[in-house]
């Protein structure tokens, strides 16, 4: 839920025409299906409005303009390893978590840890 009390869910289909297809779906006084491009399974959303999502072994920020960008790791690159924005590796990331100071919580399954990532990426 965002600081105006509109709830967001993910979601993905699936069909032989078009692969598969990842959304997420905004509710507030109207629902408004948001493609994003990629499938989507886990959101955390934080103070100014931005969302995250896991993506393979990366975390995409959805700012709250709708740009998607990678903010840490690479898709088709898993391991472990600490570093500013793509520098950084994950294996599975799997939940997330925003604080008040804008930093972001990523439960790396794969490597059964807590990753912190800063604004900065």
């Amino acid at each position: 839920m965002d600081t105006a009390g509109a709830v967001y869910v993910a979601y993905n289909t699936s069909s032989l025409a078009e692969g598969n297809r990842g959304y997420i779906l905004k509710i507030a006084d109207t629902e408004e299906h948001i493609p994003v491009g990629f499938s989507v399974y886990r959101l955390a959303i934080d103070a100014a409005g931005n969302l995250y999502t896991c993506y393979r072994h990366a975390v995409r920020k959805i700012s709250s303009t709708g740009a998607v960008s990678t903010l840490a790791g690479a898709e088709d690159e898993p391991g472990s390893a600490d570093g500013l924005r793509t520098a950084a590796r994950f294996n599975s990331p799997r939940g997330l978590a925003t604080d008040l100071a804008g930093n972001l919580y990523v439960a790396d399954a794969g490597n059964h840890t807590i990753r912190k990532v800063t604004p900065a990426g």
